[in-house]
């Protein structure tokens, strides 16, 4: 791995090189790579459904509680997701329910916690769906949580904000740059100011979260990046300006 780290180190200072967010542009850039933008991962679009059914109805057609807040947790249920924290989030928001899509090494533990804690009838386990039965979810649910504190970046963000799904999370390098704290979706320090924001039931502002993804998080405008580096590179090499 030390072989590899080195080789690439010597490509990346004599490359562009695109990174998917701020943080990760200031590691390269303390590394002596000179010359990093910012690029963002974005959805494609083209695989992910307009969920076109009112809140109501999806949650009629998956048995969901019409009158509950509901929180929706999606991904591995191992360590670095925190998934613990849903449940404590949970026994902070009595009559909530929480929706967890996902499966990995802690399942049992999680609900060992859930009972212990008095909640387990209040959740609602998923191990897998489809991409576009999540989508709905996502369209369904009041809160999507994220409690990775170390997240790089987290597609699943993406998603519930496309879909309009008020996202709650721990602030960390993904977050941070995805979210306009207080306008696409909320940042918070720990689980105890994210149940706060919960019971006081607030929002983002109107549309501000899909705003959001569309004019920054979507694969059309990343590729749009990389064709106007290309075509610039390819101009200063016809002009016999680029020595690369």
């Amino acid at each position: 791995m030390g072989l590899l780290y080195r080789r690439n180190l010597r490509a990346y200072r004599t490359h562009k090189c695109f990174a998917k967010t701020p943080a990760v542009a200031r590691q390269l850039a303390q590394l002596g790579i000179p010359d990093v933008q910012v690029a963002p991962v974005g959805l494609d679009l083209s695989v992910i459904p307009e969920v076109k059914e009112s809140t109501e109805a999806l949650r009629e057609t998956r048995n969901l509680p019409a009158d509950k807040t509901i929180l929706l947790f999606v991904g591995r249920l191992d360590e670095y997701k925190r998934p613990l924290e849903a449940l404590r989030l949970l026994s902070k928001l009595p009559g909530a329910v929480l929706v967890m899509i996902g499966t990995g090494s802690m399942d049992a533990e999680v609900e060992r916690e859930a009972r212990n804690l008095g909640v387990w009838d209040a959740v609602i386990r998923i191990a897998r769906l489809p991409n576009d039965q999540v989508q709905r979810y996502y369209a369904a649910c009041d809160y999507y949580v994220n409690f990775n504190d170390h997240e790089i970046f987290g597609m699943s963000l993406l998603e519930a904000m496309y879909q309009d799904c008020a996202v709650l999370a721990c602030r960390a390098p993904g977050p941070d740059f995805i979210i306009e704290d207080g306008v696409s979706g909320f940042l918070v320090e720990n689980t105890d100011a994210m149940a706060a924001l919960a019971r006081s039931g607030v929002r983002p502002v109107p549309g501000a979260a899909r705003k959001r993804i569309l004019e920054h998080f979507v694969w059309t405008n990343t590729a749009k990046q990389f064709d106007e580096w290309l075509t610039e590179a390819n101009g200063r090499r016809e002009n016999g300006t680029d020595q690369g």
